[in-house]
Protein backbone atom coordinates (compact mmCIF):
# COMPACT_ATOMS: atom_id res chain seq x y z
CA UNK A 1 0.00 0.00 0.00
CA UNK A 2 1.37 3.42 -1.03
CA UNK A 3 1.27 6.09 1.64
CA UNK A 4 -0.80 9.16 0.84
CA UNK A 5 1.32 12.31 0.41
CA UNK A 6 1.25 14.72 3.29
CA UNK A 7 3.06 17.70 4.83
CA UNK A 8 3.12 17.39 8.59
CA UNK A 9 -0.53 16.79 9.45
CA UNK A 10 -1.76 18.18 6.13
CA UNK A 11 -3.23 15.46 3.92
CA UNK A 12 -5.00 15.65 0.58
CA UNK A 13 -8.56 15.73 1.97
CA UNK A 14 -7.78 18.52 4.41
CA UNK A 15 -5.93 20.49 1.72
CA UNK A 16 -8.88 20.23 -0.67
CA UNK A 17 -11.25 21.54 1.99
CA UNK A 18 -9.03 24.56 2.66
CA UNK A 19 -8.41 25.10 -1.07
CA UNK A 20 -12.11 25.20 -1.93
CA UNK A 21 -12.87 27.66 0.85
CA UNK A 22 -10.12 30.07 -0.23
CA UNK A 23 -10.98 29.73 -3.89
CA UNK A 24 -14.67 30.45 -3.33
CA UNK A 25 -14.10 33.47 -1.07
CA UNK A 26 -11.02 35.07 -2.58
CA UNK A 27 -10.57 33.51 -6.01
CA UNK A 28 -7.14 32.39 -4.86
CA UNK A 29 -5.23 29.45 -6.33
CA UNK A 30 -3.88 27.29 -3.49
CA UNK A 31 -0.86 24.99 -3.61
CA UNK A 32 1.11 23.04 -1.02
CA UNK A 33 4.88 22.53 -1.14
CA UNK A 34 7.19 20.38 0.93
CA UNK A 35 10.27 21.59 2.76
CA UNK A 36 12.43 21.24 -0.36
CA UNK A 37 10.11 23.31 -2.53
CA UNK A 38 8.50 20.29 -4.19
CA UNK A 39 4.83 20.52 -5.16
CA UNK A 40 2.70 18.12 -3.08
CA UNK A 41 -0.90 19.31 -3.60
CA UNK A 42 -2.53 21.63 -6.11
CA UNK A 43 -0.80 23.19 -9.11
CA UNK A 44 2.15 25.48 -9.60
CA UNK A 45 0.91 29.09 -9.36
CA UNK A 46 1.47 30.92 -12.67
CA UNK A 47 4.88 32.52 -12.48
CA UNK A 48 6.21 29.77 -10.22
CA UNK A 49 7.78 26.67 -11.76
CA UNK A 50 10.43 24.13 -10.91
CA UNK A 51 13.12 26.71 -11.58
CA UNK A 52 11.69 29.33 -9.21
CA UNK A 53 10.19 27.02 -6.57
CA UNK A 54 13.15 27.69 -4.27
CA UNK A 55 11.51 31.02 -3.50
CA UNK A 56 8.64 29.11 -1.84
CA UNK A 57 11.04 27.20 0.38
CA UNK A 58 12.87 30.41 1.29
CA UNK A 59 9.64 32.24 2.17
CA UNK A 60 8.45 29.35 4.35
CA UNK A 61 11.62 29.37 6.42
CA UNK A 62 11.77 33.17 6.56
CA UNK A 63 8.12 33.27 7.63
CA UNK A 64 8.91 31.10 10.65
CA UNK A 65 12.12 32.97 11.38
CA UNK A 66 10.52 36.43 11.37
CA UNK A 67 6.99 35.48 12.43
CA UNK A 68 5.36 36.95 9.31
CA UNK A 69 3.29 35.69 6.40
CA UNK A 70 5.59 36.66 3.48
CA UNK A 71 4.21 38.20 0.29
CA UNK A 72 5.92 38.32 -3.08
CA UNK A 73 5.13 39.85 -6.47
CA UNK A 74 5.85 37.39 -9.26
CA UNK A 75 7.24 38.24 -12.72
CA UNK A 76 3.77 37.81 -14.25
CA UNK A 77 2.40 40.56 -11.97
CA UNK A 78 0.52 38.20 -9.68
CA UNK A 79 1.03 37.94 -5.93
CA UNK A 80 1.67 34.99 -3.64
CA UNK A 81 1.54 34.66 0.13
CA UNK A 82 3.21 31.81 1.97
CA UNK A 83 1.86 30.34 5.22
CA UNK A 84 4.34 27.89 6.76
CA UNK A 85 3.17 24.48 7.91
CA UNK A 86 4.90 24.06 11.27
CA UNK A 87 5.70 20.74 12.91
CA UNK A 88 7.51 20.73 16.27
CA UNK A 89 8.32 24.45 15.87
CA UNK A 90 10.00 23.87 12.50
CA UNK A 91 8.66 24.43 8.98
CA UNK A 92 7.72 21.18 7.27
CA UNK A 93 6.34 22.84 4.16
CA UNK A 94 4.04 25.65 3.15
CA UNK A 95 0.60 26.41 1.79
CA UNK A 96 0.75 29.10 -0.90
CA UNK A 97 -2.02 31.39 -2.07
CA UNK A 98 -1.88 33.08 -5.48
CA UNK A 99 -3.90 35.91 -7.07
CA UNK A 100 -3.24 36.80 -10.70
CA UNK A 101 -2.53 40.33 -11.92
CA UNK A 102 -5.86 40.63 -13.76
CA UNK A 103 -7.85 39.76 -10.64
CA UNK A 104 -5.65 41.79 -8.30
CA UNK A 105 -5.45 44.95 -10.46
CA UNK A 106 -8.43 44.78 -12.84
CA UNK A 107 -8.16 48.50 -13.64
CA UNK A 108 -4.45 48.27 -14.38
CA UNK A 109 -3.57 50.75 -11.62
CA UNK A 110 -2.12 50.58 -8.10
CA UNK A 111 -5.47 49.96 -6.39
CA UNK A 112 -5.87 46.23 -5.60
CA UNK A 113 -9.40 44.87 -5.87
CA UNK A 114 -8.71 42.12 -3.32
CA UNK A 115 -7.59 42.51 0.29
CA UNK A 116 -4.62 40.15 0.08
CA UNK A 117 -3.73 40.73 3.73
CA UNK A 118 -7.19 39.56 4.78
CA UNK A 119 -6.89 36.55 2.47
CA UNK A 120 -3.50 35.67 3.96
CA UNK A 121 -4.76 36.04 7.53
CA UNK A 122 -7.76 33.86 6.76
CA UNK A 123 -5.51 31.15 5.31
CA UNK A 124 -3.35 31.39 8.43
CA UNK A 125 -6.48 31.01 10.56
CA UNK A 126 -7.65 27.97 8.60
CA UNK A 127 -4.30 26.27 9.09
CA UNK A 128 -4.34 27.14 12.78
CA UNK A 129 -7.81 25.60 13.19
CA UNK A 130 -6.44 22.33 11.79
CA UNK A 131 -3.33 22.52 14.02
CA UNK A 132 -1.12 22.84 10.93
CA UNK A 133 0.76 25.95 12.03
CA UNK A 134 1.75 27.63 15.28
CA UNK A 135 0.38 31.16 15.52
CA UNK A 136 1.79 31.68 19.03
CA UNK A 137 5.29 30.85 17.80
CA UNK A 138 4.92 33.23 14.87
CA UNK A 139 3.75 36.03 17.19
CA UNK A 140 6.68 35.42 19.53
CA UNK A 141 9.17 35.48 16.64
CA UNK A 142 7.58 38.62 15.17
CA UNK A 143 7.76 40.50 18.48
CA UNK A 144 11.35 39.41 19.04
CA UNK A 145 12.35 40.39 15.51
CA UNK A 146 10.81 43.86 15.79
CA UNK A 147 12.59 44.47 19.09
CA UNK A 148 15.95 43.35 17.69
CA UNK A 149 15.48 45.35 14.50
CA UNK A 150 14.77 48.56 16.38
CA UNK A 151 17.71 48.03 18.71
CA UNK A 152 20.03 47.36 15.78
CA UNK A 153 18.82 50.47 13.97
CA UNK A 154 19.50 52.67 17.00
CA UNK A 155 23.01 51.21 17.48
CA UNK A 156 23.79 51.54 13.77
CA UNK A 157 22.62 55.16 13.76
CA UNK A 158 24.91 56.03 16.65
CA UNK A 159 27.94 54.18 15.26
CA UNK A 160 27.74 55.71 11.79
CA UNK A 161 26.77 59.22 12.90
CA UNK A 162 24.49 59.21 9.87
CA UNK A 163 21.37 59.97 11.88
CA UNK A 164 21.27 63.16 13.91
CA UNK A 165 18.82 63.64 16.75
CA UNK A 166 16.19 65.53 14.70
CA UNK A 167 16.29 62.86 12.03
CA UNK A 168 15.77 60.21 14.72
CA UNK A 169 12.82 62.19 16.05
CA UNK A 170 11.28 62.55 12.57
CA UNK A 171 11.50 58.79 12.10
CA UNK A 172 9.97 57.88 15.44
CA UNK A 173 7.54 60.77 15.96
CA UNK A 174 4.44 59.14 14.34
CA UNK A 175 4.86 55.90 16.29
CA UNK A 176 5.60 57.73 19.56
CA UNK A 177 2.50 59.93 19.31
CA UNK A 178 0.36 56.95 18.30
CA UNK A 179 1.58 55.02 21.37
CA UNK A 180 0.78 58.01 23.63
CA UNK A 181 -2.64 58.42 22.04
CA UNK A 182 -3.60 54.83 22.78
CA UNK A 183 -1.93 54.85 26.21
CA UNK A 184 0.63 52.18 25.30
CA UNK A 185 3.17 52.87 28.04
CA UNK A 186 5.73 50.20 27.12
CA UNK A 187 5.89 51.13 23.43
CA UNK A 188 6.08 54.86 24.19
CA UNK A 189 8.95 54.31 26.65
CA UNK A 190 10.89 52.28 24.10
CA UNK A 191 10.44 54.83 21.33
CA UNK A 192 11.40 57.71 23.61
CA UNK A 193 14.55 55.83 24.63
CA UNK A 194 15.46 55.34 20.95
CA UNK A 195 15.32 59.10 20.44
CA UNK A 196 17.27 59.85 23.63
CA UNK A 197 20.11 57.47 22.72
CA UNK A 198 20.82 59.41 19.53
CA UNK A 199 20.10 62.81 21.08
CA UNK A 200 22.60 62.42 23.93
CA UNK A 201 25.25 61.03 21.61
CA UNK A 202 24.89 63.82 19.04
CA UNK A 203 24.30 66.80 21.36
CA UNK A 204 27.13 65.97 23.74
CA UNK A 205 27.48 68.60 26.48
CA UNK A 206 25.22 71.16 24.82
CA UNK A 207 22.66 71.26 27.62
CA UNK A 208 20.75 74.23 26.20
CA UNK A 209 20.24 72.48 22.86
CA UNK A 210 18.98 69.32 24.57
CA UNK A 211 16.57 71.33 26.74
CA UNK A 212 15.11 73.18 23.76
CA UNK A 213 14.52 69.93 21.93
CA UNK A 214 12.93 68.38 25.04
CA UNK A 215 10.47 71.29 25.12
CA UNK A 216 9.53 70.58 21.50
CA UNK A 217 8.92 66.91 22.24
CA UNK A 218 6.85 67.64 25.35
CA UNK A 219 4.71 70.23 23.54
CA UNK A 220 3.73 67.70 20.89
CA UNK A 221 3.20 64.97 23.50
CA UNK A 222 0.86 67.26 25.47
CA UNK A 223 -1.12 68.16 22.38
CA UNK A 224 -1.54 64.47 21.62
CA UNK A 225 -2.77 63.83 25.18
CA UNK A 226 -5.36 66.62 24.88
CA UNK A 227 -6.52 65.20 21.54
CA UNK A 228 -6.94 61.86 23.36
CA UNK A 229 -9.46 63.43 25.76
CA UNK A 230 -7.31 64.75 28.62
CA UNK A 231 -8.36 67.97 30.31
CA UNK A 232 -6.41 70.82 28.73
CA UNK A 233 -6.25 72.86 31.96
CA UNK A 234 -4.91 69.87 33.88
CA UNK A 235 -2.25 69.33 31.22
CA UNK A 236 -1.40 73.04 31.28
CA UNK A 237 -0.95 72.93 35.08
CA UNK A 238 1.29 69.88 34.83
CA UNK A 239 3.30 71.60 32.10
CA UNK A 240 3.91 74.72 34.20
CA UNK A 241 5.20 72.64 37.09
CA UNK A 242 7.32 70.46 34.84
CA UNK A 243 8.82 73.36 32.89
CA UNK A 244 9.74 75.05 36.17
CA UNK A 245 11.60 71.85 37.11
CA UNK A 246 13.32 71.83 33.71
CA UNK A 247 14.62 75.38 34.19
CA UNK A 248 16.40 74.24 37.36
CA UNK A 249 18.14 71.24 35.73
CA UNK A 250 21.87 71.76 35.29
CA UNK A 251 22.99 68.23 34.49
CA UNK A 252 22.53 65.77 31.61
CA UNK A 253 21.86 63.04 34.16
CA UNK A 254 18.66 64.76 35.28
CA UNK A 255 17.22 65.37 31.81
CA UNK A 256 16.32 61.80 30.85
CA UNK A 257 14.36 61.10 34.05
CA UNK A 258 12.57 64.46 33.65
CA UNK A 259 11.34 63.61 30.15
CA UNK A 260 10.32 60.09 31.17
CA UNK A 261 8.42 61.55 34.12
CA UNK A 262 6.52 63.82 31.71
CA UNK A 263 5.65 60.80 29.56
CA UNK A 264 4.39 58.87 32.59
CA UNK A 265 2.25 61.81 33.72
CA UNK A 266 0.63 62.17 30.31
CA UNK A 267 -0.12 58.47 29.95
CA UNK A 268 -1.46 58.38 33.52
CA UNK A 269 -3.76 61.26 32.57
CA UNK A 270 -4.97 59.38 29.48
CA UNK A 271 -5.65 56.21 31.49
CA UNK A 272 -7.35 58.22 34.24
CA UNK A 273 -9.58 59.93 31.68
CA UNK A 274 -10.60 56.58 30.23
CA UNK A 275 -10.91 54.76 33.55
CA UNK A 276 -13.35 57.38 34.87
CA UNK A 277 -15.96 55.86 32.59
CA UNK A 278 -17.87 52.68 33.58
CA UNK A 279 -17.47 51.68 29.94
CA UNK A 280 -13.64 51.86 30.12
CA UNK A 281 -12.95 48.09 30.00
CA UNK A 282 -15.19 47.57 26.97
CA UNK A 283 -13.75 50.55 25.14
CA UNK A 284 -10.18 49.56 25.96
CA UNK A 285 -10.77 46.11 24.51
CA UNK A 286 -12.38 47.71 21.44
CA UNK A 287 -9.44 50.09 20.85
CA UNK A 288 -6.94 47.25 21.39
CA UNK A 289 -8.81 45.16 18.81
CA UNK A 290 -8.75 48.08 16.35
CA UNK A 291 -5.02 48.54 16.86
CA UNK A 292 -4.28 44.83 16.32
CA UNK A 293 -6.43 44.59 13.18
CA UNK A 294 -5.76 47.85 11.37
CA UNK A 295 -4.75 46.01 8.21
CA UNK A 296 -8.10 44.20 8.01
CA UNK A 297 -11.46 45.44 6.79
CA UNK A 298 -12.94 45.74 10.28
CA UNK A 299 -16.36 47.32 10.81
CA UNK A 300 -18.06 49.20 13.62
CA UNK A 301 -20.41 46.26 14.21
CA UNK A 302 -17.48 43.86 14.50
CA UNK A 303 -15.70 46.04 17.07
CA UNK A 304 -18.97 46.64 18.95
CA UNK A 305 -19.29 42.86 19.32
CA UNK A 306 -15.80 42.75 20.84
CA UNK A 307 -16.96 45.35 23.38
CA UNK A 308 -20.19 43.36 24.00
CA UNK A 309 -22.33 46.36 23.04
CA UNK A 310 -25.02 46.88 20.44
CA UNK A 311 -23.71 48.82 17.40
CA UNK A 312 -25.89 51.88 18.07
CA UNK A 313 -25.02 52.04 21.79
CA UNK A 314 -21.37 51.43 20.99
CA UNK A 315 -21.32 54.43 18.61
CA UNK A 316 -22.87 56.74 21.22
CA UNK A 317 -20.56 55.62 24.04
CA UNK A 318 -17.50 55.60 21.81
CA UNK A 319 -18.05 59.18 20.61
CA UNK A 320 -18.77 60.42 24.14
CA UNK A 321 -15.74 58.79 25.78
CA UNK A 322 -13.18 58.92 22.97
CA UNK A 323 -14.23 62.37 21.71
CA UNK A 324 -14.31 61.17 18.13
CA UNK A 325 -16.26 58.65 16.11
CA UNK A 326 -15.25 55.06 15.52
CA UNK A 327 -14.40 55.83 11.89
CA UNK A 328 -12.34 58.89 12.78
CA UNK A 329 -10.26 57.06 15.36
CA UNK A 330 -9.77 54.03 13.09
CA UNK A 331 -8.60 56.28 10.26
CA UNK A 332 -6.31 58.21 12.60
CA UNK A 333 -4.75 54.96 13.84
CA UNK A 334 -4.27 53.77 10.26
CA UNK A 335 -2.66 57.06 9.26
CA UNK A 336 -0.32 56.87 12.28
CA UNK A 337 0.73 53.40 11.17
CA UNK A 338 1.14 54.55 7.56
CA UNK A 339 3.33 57.47 8.65
CA UNK A 340 5.54 55.04 10.56
CA UNK A 341 5.91 52.79 7.50
CA UNK A 342 6.59 55.74 5.20
CA UNK A 343 9.33 56.90 7.56
CA UNK A 344 10.96 53.54 8.18
CA UNK A 345 10.45 51.33 5.11
CA UNK A 346 10.95 51.64 1.33
CA UNK A 347 7.59 49.95 0.63
CA UNK A 348 5.44 51.33 -2.18
CA UNK A 349 2.44 53.53 -1.38
CA UNK A 350 0.12 50.82 -2.70
CA UNK A 351 1.57 48.21 -0.34
CA UNK A 352 1.53 50.60 2.62
CA UNK A 353 -2.11 51.37 1.89
CA UNK A 354 -2.84 47.63 2.05
CA UNK A 355 -0.77 47.21 5.21
CA UNK A 356 -2.89 49.88 6.90
CA UNK A 357 -6.31 48.66 5.80
CA UNK A 358 -6.92 50.96 2.83
CA UNK A 359 -8.07 49.02 -0.23
CA UNK A 360 -8.13 52.13 -2.41
CA UNK A 361 -4.94 54.17 -2.74
CA UNK A 362 -6.80 57.36 -3.67
CA UNK A 363 -8.89 57.06 -0.49
CA UNK A 364 -5.71 56.39 1.48
CA UNK A 365 -4.25 59.64 0.10
CA UNK A 366 -7.43 61.57 0.97
CA UNK A 367 -7.52 60.30 4.57
CA UNK A 368 -3.77 60.77 5.07
CA UNK A 369 -4.02 64.38 3.87
CA UNK A 370 -6.90 65.03 6.29
CA UNK A 371 -4.84 64.09 9.36
CA UNK A 372 -1.31 64.95 8.26
CA UNK A 373 -2.06 68.02 6.07
CA UNK A 374 -0.06 66.52 3.21
CA UNK A 375 -0.12 63.51 0.90
CA UNK A 376 1.72 60.27 1.73
CA UNK A 377 4.13 60.94 -1.11
CA UNK A 378 4.74 64.48 0.12
CA UNK A 379 5.31 63.20 3.66
CA UNK A 380 7.92 60.73 2.45
CA UNK A 381 9.62 63.37 0.30
CA UNK A 382 9.74 65.72 3.31
CA UNK A 383 11.47 63.02 5.35
CA UNK A 384 13.95 62.39 2.55
CA UNK A 385 14.65 66.10 2.25
CA UNK A 386 15.18 66.40 6.00
CA UNK A 387 17.67 63.55 5.99
CA UNK A 388 19.50 65.02 3.04
CA UNK A 389 19.89 68.36 4.82
CA UNK A 390 21.22 67.09 8.12
CA UNK A 391 17.79 66.34 9.55
CA UNK A 392 16.39 69.90 9.33
CA UNK A 393 12.67 70.16 8.68
CA UNK A 394 11.64 71.69 5.38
Amino acid sequence: MIDEPHIGLLGRTMFETIRLECEQKWGAVLSAFDNDGGLVFGIYPPGVNQRTRSVICLHAHEGVRWGEVPFDLLPDGGMIWVVPVITNQRPSGAVVGYIGKEALFPNDDDNPAIDVHAAAQELLGLLEEENLTNVSLLELRRTSHMSERRRAEAIHAVKTHSLDFRNAYIREEPALMAAIRRGDREEARWLLNSILVVLHFQAGDNLGLVKSFFLEIVTLMCRTAVESGCDSMEILGNNYEAFTELSRITSDDELGPWLHDMLERLIDAIHSRRNDSPMAPQLQSAVAYMHDNLHLDISRDEVAAVAHLSPAHFSRVFKKEMLESFTDLLNRMRVDRAAELLANTPRSLAMIALDCGFKDQSYFTKVFRKYMRQTPRGYRLRLGSARGQGGKRT
